[in-house]
């Protein structure tokens, strides 16, 4: 209603203009269905919601539900905060359902959460959040995109028992960290690109005394995964893992 009105207005005053300005006219009527335009584009952009956002358990799993608004397909990604809403760790990743690309509108849609697969324990009070970006295929290229969730998520040759199995057999237990007594998780980021190679390996958290340098050194050295795909392309994306240091009595690596 807003951009009909603007553009009634606009060209009421046009044709009431002389004749000899048709030039300034055309331009002011160019500028009219641009401003239109974006006035469309944003009011798209601000229909597009997540409402109703509610969750239970069932088991050893969340159930996390959602209502979406729109007519957009989106890109959702699920957040959780253990301290009601007070800070937000990354997206979940150990979660199937109404989540990832081409979402479409819908009432009580449901992610579930496999909470054992990424937490040790939950404390305190949890929150939900339900994020959507608008999944526009032709103004983003997605193989370009560093993603977090995709439709067949990245994996190691052999599978994950086979990466813990050649994290144990190439990690080294720093001696300033035994020295020390430094035991604890590594927690690190990296992607996983179109070609399955690994790069941008980064400390999210560290304990010191060498563990962390070591932590990333082993990641680097990893071969090539199966990369990720998303609508038929191997994409990009970014994977997150703890890695555990931990010293027996005898102060051999555990």
């Amino acid at each position: 209603m807003l951009v009909l009105v603007l553009l009634m207005n606009g060209l009421s005053g046009l044709l009431n203009s002389p004749l000899k300005n048709i030039r300034k006219m055309k331009n002011q009527i160019k500028n009219l269905l641009l401003i239109a335009v974006l006035l469309l584009i944003t009011a798209t952009a601000f229909s597009q919601k997540v409402s109703n956002v509610h969750f239970e358990q069932v088991g050893k799993e969340i159930y996390i539900y959602y209502d979406l608004i729109g007519e957009n397909l989106v890109f959702v990604n699920v957040y959780c905060s253990q301290d009601n809403g007070k800070s937000w760790e990354g997206p979940l990743k150990e979660i199937r359902g109404a989540v990832g690309s081409e979402q479409q509108e819908g009432v009580n849609k449901l992610i579930v959460w496999d909470v054992l697969k990424e937490k040790e324990r939950l404390q305190g009070s949890l929150s939900f959040e339900v994020e959507i970006v608008i999944d526009d295929v032709d103004e983003i290229d997605i193989a370009e995109q560093i993603h977090l969730v995709v439709e067949e998520m990245p994996s190691f040759p052999g599978g994950e028992a086979e990466m813990y199995n050649y994290i144990g057999k190439n990690i080294e237990y720093p001696q300033l960290a035994k020295e020390s007594g430094i035991s604890g998780r590594v927690f690190l980021s990296f992607v996983i690109e179109k070609d399955g190679s690994v790069t941008d390996v980064q400390i999210l958290r560290g304990i010191g005394g060498g563990c962390d340098k070591e932590a990333a050194r082993v990641i680097k050295s990893m071969p090539k995964w199966e990369p990720g795909i998303q609508r038929g392309k191997a994409v990009r994306v970014q994977y997150r893992m703890p890695i555990k240091f931990t010293l027996q009595d005898n102060n051999e690596v555990k």
